[in-house]
């Protein structure tokens, strides 16, 4: 493992998992898309996406590698990757990991995309993930259905446009992937004043193999 620590890894696979009122995201890293596509390589990396989802303090990458691997008492997973590319002969890395949990006002999406290779991958696995927090304010009844679809607009438009800087306000005015007629911030101004309150990004996340 130390000696493939060096070896490039633009390969690998992102896993988007939801539960309830909380979305995680995984990104591994590997050499190859052939040990990408592989049983064992898969397994592993929805085991770590389905142990970021089940534990609320998993939420970044750092706190996940220091996390004893579920399953295996005593072993980090950070050990368990390095275990991972003695057998699998490749270096691997987790690039990214991140959990969002919603909020009485808010909402979090998360959303996968296989890109090219769709035919590799199962349910949650793909080449993009994102996730993304939208929030309301004034707290009112607001319509849940509208704000998810809302999300979901804003999750297809981050894995289109692919945004340099995800916190800042400038990408908010990209043209909007499905109506080029209105930018991202006035997407959002426009459902807001439909319910009579502010809908703003809390946060969002872009996971991409490769990137």
């Amino acid at each position: 493992a130390a000696r493939k620590a060096e070896h490039a890894t633009e390969a690998g696979i992102v896993i988007v998992k939801a539960g309830d009122n909380a979305v995680g995201a995984v990104e591994v890293a590997c050499e190859t898309d052939f040990v990408a596509r592989t049983d064992k390589f898969k397994t592993f990396v929805h085991r770590l996406a389905d142990q970021l989802l089940a534990d609320k303090n998993l939420t970044d990458t750092a706190k996940l590698l220091a996390a004893e691997f579920a399953g295996t008492p005593g072993k980090t997973v950070a050990a368990a990757v390095q275990e991972l590319v003695a057998q699998l002969g490749e270096n691997m890395t987790i690039r990214q990991a991140a959990r969002y949990a919603a909020t009485p006002a808010s909402r979090v999406l998360g959303y996968i995309h296989s890109g090219e290779l769709a035919g590799t991958y199962g349910p949650y696995e793909g080449r993009i993930g994102i996730l993304v927090e939208l929030t309301w304010e004034p707290a009112a009844q607001i319509n849940l259905a509208v704000i998810d679809r809302l999300a979901h607009d804003v999750a297809l438009h981050l894995a289109a446009a692919t945004p340099q800087e995800l916190v800042a306000e400038d990408w908010l005015q990209q043209p909007f992937i499905k109506d080029e007629r209105l930018s991202v911030a006035e997407l959002l101004q426009q459902r807001g004043q439909e319910f009579g309150t502010t809908i703003t990004i809390k946060r969002c996340t872009r996971l991409e193999v490769g990137a």
